[in-house]
Parts: C-alpha cells; sequence; structure tokens
C-alpha cells in the first residue's frame, strides 16, 4: 500500500514537470482567458443535502468501475435532483485524465470539481484552464504554507477550494475563511514518509486500505461553523443518513455509485431513498451512531 502510494505521488511530479514543457504555464494563461465565468460551486451545495457525484473508471483499490455505470454519468448526474456538482478525477491511476475534466464542463450544466493531488501550482492553472470550477487540496499530502498558498492562487483564479481533512491536525490547518470543508474517513498510516519529497506532509493518507473509521465524521464540530461540509469516502446508501443527521451538507460518493449492481441510476435511487428517512438536523451535530444492517 504504502508503495503504491508513492509511486503515485511520484509520477504526478514527474508527470507535472513533464507538462510544463509540453504546455508551458503561458499556454494555460492564453487558455483561461477566453473562459466562461465559473460556476458556484459552494453555493450550489447550501440547501437540501445532495452528493458531489465522482467519475472515475478504476481505482487502486476498488479496480475497475463498472463501464456501463461510468457510460450513464452523463445522463443520470445532470438529470439527478440529488447531484448538486460533480468530482472529476484527472489522475492516471484512476484511468482518467484532465482531458476529461474539459469533456465534463461541456456534458454537465452543474458545477465540476478537479479531484487530483495537487501538489504544484502549475495544476492549479491547469484546473483552471480546463473548466474546473473548484479544486481539492488534501490536507495530508499539503503543509499549512503550502495550502495557504494555494489558496491564495485559487482565489486569484476565480477557483473554489475543497480543504479536505483526515485529523484535527489537519483541520488546525485548513486557512482562515475556509468556505469549503470535508472530512475522509479513510484510515491513515502516518509510520512512513515519502521518500525524496519535502513538500509533502509527514503524515500521509492510506488512499488505497479498504478499511474506514467513519466515527471519523464526529470531526465534524472542529470544523468551521460557517464552512460548507462534506462528508467522503466509504459511504453507502446503509451509511448515507448518519451523515446527513450529523449536519454536513453534502458528501462525495465515487465508488458506491460507479459500481453498484443495480446500475448507476438504481444506485442514485437507493441514496435517495434512504436519504428520505434521515432525521432533519438541528442543533448541534449528533454523534455517529452504528449502523444496523
Amino acid at each position: 500500500m504504502k508503495t503504491r502510494l508513492k509511486i503515485i505521488l511520484r509520477d504526478t511530479k514527474e508527470d507535472v514537470a513533464k507538462l510544463k514543457i509540453s504546455r508551458p504555464l503561458r499556454e494555460l494563461e492564453a487558455m483561461i482567458k477566453d473562459l466562461a465565468p465559473l460556476r458556484k460551486f459552494t453555493d450550489a451545495l447550501r440547501g437540501n443535502f445532495g452528493l458531489i457525484a465522482e467519475i472515475k473508471k478504476k481505482s487502486p483499490s476498488a479496480g475497475s468501475m463498472r463501464s456501463e455505470n461510468v457510460r450513464d454519468t452523463k445522463s443520470c448526474y445532470e438529470t439527478s435532483d440529488l447531484v448538486k456538482t460533480v468530482s472529476i478525477l484527472t489522475n492516471k491511476h484512476f484511468g482518467m485524465s484532465i482531458e476529461d475534466l474539459k469533456q465534463a464542463k461541456r456534458d454537465f450544466s452543474k458545477p465540476i470539481l478537479r479531484k487530483d493531488f495537487i501538489i504544484d501550482e502549475y495544476q492549479i492553472y491547469e484546473a483552471k484552464a480546463f473548466g474546473a470550477d473548484a479544486i481539492l487540496l488534501m490536507g495530508n499530502v499539503l503543509t499549512k504554507d503550502k495550502l495557504q498558498k494555494f489558496w491564495r492562487l485559487a482565489q486569484e483564479l476565480g477557483l473554489e477550494v475543497l480543504f479536505e481533512s483526515h485529523t484535527r491536525g489537519e483541520i488546525k490547518n485548513i486557512p482562515s475563511g475556509a468556505t469549503l470543508c470535508g472530512i475522509n474517513c479513510r484510515l491513515m498510516d502516518s509510520s512512513e514518509d515519502v521518500e525524496d519529497a519535502s513538500w509533502i506532509s509527514p503524515k500521509l493518507f492510506r488512499l488505497f486500505h479498504t478499511d474506514v473509521d467513519t466515527e471519523r465524521f464526529n470531526m465534524i464540530t472542529a470544523l468551521p461553523p460557517t464552512a460548507v461540509k462534506v462528508a467522503e469516502s466509504g459511504l453507502t446508501p446503509k451509511t448515507i443518513k448518519n451523515v446527513k443527521e450529523r449536519r454536513y451538507n453534502a458528501a462525495l460518493i465515487g465508488t458506491a455509485l460507479l459500481t453498484h449492481s443495480s446500475g448507476l441510476q438504481g444506485a442514485l435511487d437507493k441514496f435517495d431513498e434512504a436519504l428520505s428517512y434521515a432525521t432533519s438536523p438541528k442543533g448541534e451535530a449528533r454523534a455517529w451512531q452504528p449502523v444496523t444492517v
């Protein structure tokens, strides 16, 4: 698992270095000048609880997604009232590329998140140039200084930022004024640093482990009170009710939709049905409760 994570991070660094030569920053800046106004990502998540629905073709942990589910994302995500925004994984280890982001901007009228291992300012310009309305910045991959620096650049470019945290320590590193914050419940492995990578924080996310700790969602109480709050990873129709009742505004869902045996629309229906039984949140966020299966 550790080796696989290292490979992805190193590949990302190498790929960005190559892209800076093949598509210099000045070309991205020229592309940005001709873009239409960005869509309001955070605003789309206010109001009724909804999903950030993800598109990817595979993952190192779950393997290939169901091809028919991936095929149906254009029609199902666009027409679903439950899907508020769309997340596009642009990393090659997930069978995707930056071109998929560009296509998604054509396919959907909803705001688009670029989800990737953003470790370089170049990728933020690239996200804007290829159609992202928001980007993901990972608190277990970037240092506090990098989070702040990248956030400032994103603001300059008009991009919104979803700050992803896995621990209370990472939450403390979120820049003041952040308006969109997520908690990822997958387990971490802090026992080993990434070799020769001083730009990465010491604590690394065990991204490709299937274990999750849904009690991490109780950390919602540590997030900025005025921020839109997102629950990420490991959620299914059986557990989605809990995050709504914790007073999250949205959940980022990928694998549970794209691998569902009932098809993508069937999966969305299952989530919608489960959410219809959730208690409307009042007062303080409730603690995570075990789910009876």
